[in-house]
């Protein structure tokens, strides 16, 4: 999904939300890596911010796994301490980061 929306960030926003509910901090990702002044697209970048304002009203309330469920406490805690300030805001314990990302736009 990360890939899909830096590279077709100008498809029908309202399928998108609802196929991303689910997704937002992929979404919230793609908007991190499109801002990187080698990235840079100004209508790239202002689709995918305006597609984080419609995604911030599903936020979850109750934090939930991103790719896989931690399997051990120690695990989940570990996640929780090194998440990024949007994984904590998304409410997800994973230590994802636009840095992890760097091909991301490579093609």
């Amino acid at each position: 999904m990360l890939t899909a929306l830096l590279h077709y960030w100008d498809m029908d926003q309202v399928w998108l939300v609802r196929q991303a509910r689910l997704n937002n901090f992929v979404a919230s990702l793609a908007k991190q890596v499109s801002k990187r002044p080698t990235a840079s697209n100004e209508d790239r970048d202002r689709a995918l911010e305006e597609l984080g304002n419609m995604l911030e009203e599903s936020r979850l309330v109750r934090e939930d796994a991103f790719v896989k469920r931690a399997n051990t406490g120690v695990e989940r805690e570990w996640l929780r301490k090194n998440r990024s300030e949007e994984a904590k805001h998304w409410n997800l314990p994973t230590n994802w980061r636009p840095e992890h990302l760097q091909y991301a736009l490579s093609h």
